[in-house]
């Protein structure tokens, strides 16, 4: 009988051994600040990676293999009439060659309401382009944040939609802004 509960024993810690380990935990997601911007990403999705972060000069593009940029600009202060903006996209589009305006839509994200405004247009190269252009508050409430997204035109325009609308503009959050000259600027 001893044998027999000795034989179970062994044969128990070999089966434990045996188990795989567990997978190591997903590497903690990358916080992209740009103090020129006065801005953070707290969390940078994973669908996105960083092309360009100097000065005021912050873009993304998709980490697989679907071609796009986001550009990420700030306004001053007499630019932040978001609806004024959304107007002005649509004059903008519809006046590019093969322009087709697709619409807004109004928003609330942790910055507070914002719009989105898109179209199609076609590029100097022939291909058609697609864009969507994110218009809200700086979380320093005194300009204006805008980001644009443009990539072929293609059918996963509401996943790209969901990328960056939910997902990306979600992350965004103030920092301590940094003037030409090294200065920082106060936040309110």
């Amino acid at each position: 009988m001893a044998r027999v509960l000795l034989s179970v024993l062994l044969i128990a810690g070999v089966v434990a051994c045996a188990q795989p380990e567990p997978p190591p935990p997903p590497p903690a997601p990358e916080r992209v600040e740009a103090p020129a911007l006065g801005i953070a990403i707290a969390a940078l999705p994973s669908s996105f990676r960083v092309v360009a972060n100097e000065g005021a000069d912050l873009r993304l593009a998709p980490t697989d293999e679907r071609d796009g940029e986001i550009a990420v600009a700030v306004t001053e202060p007499d630019r932040i009439n978001l609806v004024q903006q959304v107007r002005d996209h649509e004059t903008e589009l519809s006046a590019r060659p093969g322009g087709a305006y697709g619409g807004q839509n109004e928003l609330r994200g942790p910055l507070g309401s914002a719009y989105y405004s898109r179209g199609q247009y076609d590029a100097d190269d022939g291909s058609r382009l697609e864009e969507i252009r994110l218009f809200a508050l700086h979380p320093l409430g005194d300009r204006g944040l805008v980001m644009t997204y443009t990539y072929p035109a293609a059918e996963d325009t509401k996943v790209r939609l969901e990328e960056f609308v939910v997902d990306l503009f979600g992350e965004i959050e103030q920092i301590q802004m940094v003037e030409e000259g090294g200065a920082e600027s106060e936040s309110p």
